[in-house]
């Protein structure tokens, strides 16, 4: 079999089912080898995002008033917005970005700009 140049094997040419098979394998002797701690990081996906100190606080407040995280708050939240806001929505609504980084920057109200 194939191996990349990190040395895993290469499942390209394989049938999807057998090659979920050898992964899941894969996944677990890596898994036998980390401690609980380790185990329970590697299955997070973190990620940073810059807010409004205003959407924050209304997001703790989520949080404190339900009595859960408020990761799990915004995780619901993005979740709805995924299923129900389509993208030619938020194409009306996205502005000219000063970034040379973007093109466009995306807010609620577009005809309010930037907050």
């Amino acid at each position: 079999m194939k191996r990349t140049s990190s040395g895993v094997p290469d499942l390209a040419g394989l049938d999807p089912y057998i090659a979920d098979a050898l992964e899941d394998g894969s996944r677990r002797q890596r898994q036998r080898t980390m401690t609980k701690e380790q185990r329970r990081q590697a299955n997070r996906n973190r990620v940073t995002y810059d807010l409004p100190v205003e959407l924050t606080d209304r997001l703790s407040a989520m949080a404190d008033e339900l009595d859960c995280p408020v990761s799990q708050v915004v995780r619901y939240l993005l979740e709805n917005g995924i299923e129900t806001v389509t993208l030619d929505e938020m194409v009306n609504k996205r502005t000219v970005s000063r970034s040379m980084r973007f093109e466009f920057v995306l807010y609620k109200d577009a005809t309010k700009g930037r907050p």
